[in-house]
C-alpha cells in the first residue's frame, strides 16, 4: 500500500486535477510547473515552495485512485509499441458535475 499525501500535496494535487485526463507524469510535471510558477511570483510576499512535498509516483496513483475518475487510453507519442498492444497508459481526470 502507498504512504498517504499530506495536506500540502493534497491542495496542489487539487489544484493540478482537471476534467482533461492526465497522465501520472503529465500531473507530477504540472505539479513542478506550479511551484516554479509561484516561486517567480508569490514567494516575495509568502516564502518559497519547495519540491519536497511533492509525492512520489506510487503515492499519486494511490491519491487519485482513491479521489479521482481514471481511464485508460493509447498512449499516442510511442508508434514502435502501438505494433504490440500494449501500450495503454492510465489516464486521471475530475468527473464533471
Amino acid at each position: 500500500m502507498g504512504k498517504k499525501l499530506n495536506s500540502k500535496s493534497k491542495i496542489w494535487v487539487d489544484m493540478v486535477i482537471t476534467h482533461e485526463p492526465k497522465t501520472i507524469s503529465k500531473i507530477l510535471d504540472d505539479l513542478y510547473t506550479l511551484i516554479n510558477v509561484y516561486n517567480r511570483t508569490v514567494c516575495k510576499t509568502k516564502g518559497y515552495m519547495t519540491g519536497r512535498f511533492i509525492p512520489t509516483t506510487t503515492e499519486l496513483q494511490y491519491y487519485l485512485s482513491k479521489k479521482y475518475e481514471s481511464v485508460v487510453l493509447k498512449n499516442p507519442s510511442n508508434p514502435v509499441v502501438a505494433l504490440h498492444n500494449n501500450n495503454k497508459v492510465r489516464h486521471y481526470f475530475r468527473k464533471e458535475e
